[in-house]
C-alpha cells in the first residue's frame, strides 16, 4: 500500500509541476527574447552588440541566455506559441523529476512528497518561460549526478563539464554550478581520515579517499575551463560577476519596459525602442533616469529633442497618468490608440501626416475599438474599468461614464451566473 500512495505521489507532484507551467506567456522579456532566437537562428551567430534601441545601439552586449532564446525560438517554429508553452511546462517537470527520483524509494516518502509541494508552490511565481528554467534544470541534474557519483557510479562525473558548458550558454546563474562541485570536494577532502573531521559528516564519504579527489578535481578544473566555450570568451565569464557588482514607420518608440519586448519581436529591425528589459545592457543609471521621465515632463521634452521619438507606447499605469495627460494636451502628439492597458501617441510630423489622419481618434459618446463584441467575462469587465480610468485622464468623460456603465453592466452579469450559462 505504501508503494502505490508513493508512486501516485510521485506522479501527483511531477504532473502538478507540469500544469503550473503549462499556461500562458505572461513575460514580459518574452518576446525580445525570441526575436533574439530568430535572429540566432537565421544567422547563426550570436549578437555582441546592441541592434534592438536606438538609445545604446551599437553598445556591447554580453547576451548570457543566448542558447535558451534559440531554444525557444525552435519551440515557436515547430509548434507556435504552444510549442512555446509546453517547452517551459516540460523543463519543470523534468527539473522536479530529477529532484524527486533519487527519493522515490524512501519510505519517508510523506515528508519527502510534502517538501516537494512546499518547493513547489514556493518557485510557483518564478514557473514562467525565463532563462532561469534552464538554471533549475541544471541545478537538479547536476544534484542528480552527484547522488549517482555518491552511489559508486563514477561515469556520473563525465557528464558535468558538458553540463557546464551549456549553462554557461543560457543563463547567468552558471556559477552556482561550480560552487556546487567545489563544496563536494571540499567535502571529501575533510572526510579523510587524517583531517579528523569524520564525525560530523554523516554521509558516507564519496567511493573512497584520494581517488574521488582526484577525480572531483579534475572535473572541477574541466568544468571551470568548459564555460570559456561561449561566445564572448573571458567576457562572457566575468560578465555575471560584473553585473551582480553593478546592480549594488515609425521607427523610433519611446516605451515601458513591459512593452518594448513584444515591440521588438513584432517590428525589428524596421522598430527600434528607447528601453527594454535587458538592464545589464542599459545599466542601473540610465533605468533610473528612464524611470524619471514618466513624472518629469521637462525631462522628457529634452530627451526628446535629443532622440526626436516617433511614436509614444506605453501601459497606462496610474504612475503614468499625468504623463498621459500632458502627451493628449500636446500639439505635438496625437492620439492614436487607447484600450484598457496601453495608450499610443504618434508625433505630429510632416512626414506621419497621413497615418495621423487616418488613425487619429475622435472619441465623442462611445469609444469604438477593434476588440470583437462577443467577448465577455472578467477580462472584459477589467477592461471596461480600463478603459474608463483612462479615458477620465484623457478627458473624454462622457465615453469614460459609457465604459464604467458597461463594466457594471457585466459585474452584475458575472455574479449572476449569466456569463456562464
Amino acid at each position: 500500500m505504501d508503494k502505490l500512495l508513493s508512486r501516485v505521489c510521485f506522479i501527483g507532484i511531477i504532473s502538478l509541476a507540469f500544469l503550473m507551467s503549462f499556461h500562458t506567456l505572461v513575460d514580459t522579456d518574452t518576446f525580445w527574447q525570441l526575436k533574439s532566437g530568430e535572429i540566432i537562428f537565421n544567422t547563426r551567430s550570436v549578437p555582441d552588440k546592441d541592434i534592438f534601441s536606438f538609445t545604446v545601439g551599437g553598445k556591447e552586449w554580453i547576451d548570457s541566455q543566448w542558447l535558451f532564446q534559440l531554444f525557444m525560438y525552435i519551440s515557436y517554429r515547430l509548434c507556435g506559441y504552444t510549442g512555446m508553452v509546453l517547452l517551459g511546462a516540460g523543463l519543470t517537470a523534468i527539473t522536479w523529476l530529477l529532484i524527486l527520483f533519487p527519493l522515490s524509494s524512501s519510505k519517508r516518502y510523506f515528508w519527502i512528497y510534502l517538501l516537494s509541494l512546499v518547493s513547489l508552490l514556493a518557485v510557483s511565481s518564478r514557473l514562467r518561460l525565463r532563462p532561469e528554467l534552464f538554471t533549475f534544470l541544471f541545478l537538479a541534474l547536476e544534484l542528480f549526478l552527484l547522488h549517482l557519483y555518491r552511489s559508486g557510479k563514477r561515469w556520473a562525473l563525465y557528464p558535468i563539464p558538458v553540463l557546464l558548458l551549456l549553462w554557461v550558454n543560457s543563463h547567468g546563474l552558471w556559477p552556482m554550478g561550480l560552487f556546487i562541485l567545489t563544496a563536494v570536494l571540499v567535502e571529501q577532502v575533510l572526510s579523510l581520515p587524517g583531517v579528523g573531521l569524520q564525525k560530523f559528516f554523516k554521509l558516507s564519504p564519496i567511493p573512497a579517499g584520494n581517488k574521488a579527489i582526484m577525480e572531483l578535481t579534475i572535473c572541477l578544473v574541466v568544468s571551470a575551463l568548459a564555460v570559456l566555450v561561449n561566445p564572448y570568451g573571458w567576457k562572457g565569464i566575468v560578465f555575471p560577476l560584473r553585473l551582480l557588482w553593478e546592480i549594488s514607420s515609425p521607427d523610433k518608440f519611446f516605451t515601458d519596459i513591459h512593452n518594448s519586448g513584444y515591440l521588438i519581436w513584432a517590428g525589428y529591425p524596421g522598430w527600434r525602442v528607447y528601453v527594454d528589459p535587458r538592464m545589464e545592457l542599459y545599466g542601473d543609471n540610465f533605468i533610473k533616469h528612464y524611470s524619471s521621465l514618466f513624472d518629469n515632463w521637462g525631462a522628457f521634452l529634452e530627451e526628446d529633442r535629443k532622440y526626436d521619438f516617433d511614436l509614444v507606447f506605453v501601459s497606462a499605469y496610474r504612475m503614468s497618468s499625468g504623463f498621459i495627460q500632458r502627451l493628449a494636451r500636446s500639439a505635438d502628439w496625437a492620439l492614436i490608440y487607447v484600450d484598457g492597458k496601453n495608450v499610443v501617441f504618434l508625433k505630429n510630423k510632416s512626414s506621419f501626416s497621413e497615418l495621423i489622419q487616418n488613425y487619429r481618434m475622435s472619441i465623442g459618446d462611445k469609444l469604438t475599438t477593434p476588440l470583437p463584441e462577443k467577448l465577455d467575462g472578467l477580462w472584459m469587465l477589467k477592461e471596461r474599468y480600463n478603459r474608463g480610468i483612462h479615458l477620465l485622464w484623457l478627458n473624454y468623460k462622457k465615453a469614460a461614464v459609457y465604459e464604467f456603465e458597461e463594466a457594471l453592466n457585466r459585474y452584475q452579469r458575472l455574479n449572476s451566473g449569466a456569463l456562464f450559462r
